[in-house]
């Protein structure tokens, strides 16, 4: 049983840039955007909206929020996305916000996702097996040859009184 009460829960937001095509005529689909494609709508000031250093600007500012409201405790959840190719470290820059922010990182765990297991054929060639917790996002992003986060971070940080 919970002791102490929830101050808040946060998820990053995905960025418009990475819209939907319309799946069909589902009402979830119609309610976001009104133009049957996933999105946050088009607020400037919108989180999902921003590119670029003011998501981390604005994660900075959530934290430090966080902080000044007196939680004791705070867990924070990452997945590593993909840009360009390769891995954006978003679980580094996390761990610096919440220093910035004040909180003292206490504890670090790595959760695998899934593996990677390579076999040589008997052709010469090399077959890649994926094994685990794999989302459809990222079953396409390696089918196109991309790299995508194996595991997903979580830190957990205190406030020091």
């Amino acid at each position: 049983m919970l002791k102490t009460k929830i101050i808040g829960i946060v998820s990053p937001p995905y960025d418009n840039r990475l819209r939907h095509e319309n799946r069909g005529a589902h009402p979830l689909y119609e309610d976001m955007g009104g133009d049957g494609k996933l999105s946050y709508g088009n607020n400037e000031q919108n989180l999902g909206n921003q590119q670029g250093q003011s998501y981390l600007s604005a994660m900075l500012q959530v934290y430090q929020e966080a902080y000044k409201s007196g939680m004791s405790v705070i867990c924070t959840v990452t997945k590593n996305p993909t840009r360009a190719g390769k891995l954006r470290r978003l679980d580094l820059d996390t761990f610096f916000l919440l220093e910035k922010s004040g909180w003292k990182i206490v504890d670090y765990h790595r959760a695998i996702l899934f593996k990677t297991h390579e076999q040589h054929t008997l052709t010469g060639s090399t077959k890649k097996e994926y094994k685990g917790r794999l989302s459809f996002f990222k079953r396409l992003s390696l089918a196109k040859g991309n790299k995508a986060s194996e595991w997903e971070d979580i830190i957990i940080g205190v406030r020091e009184w």
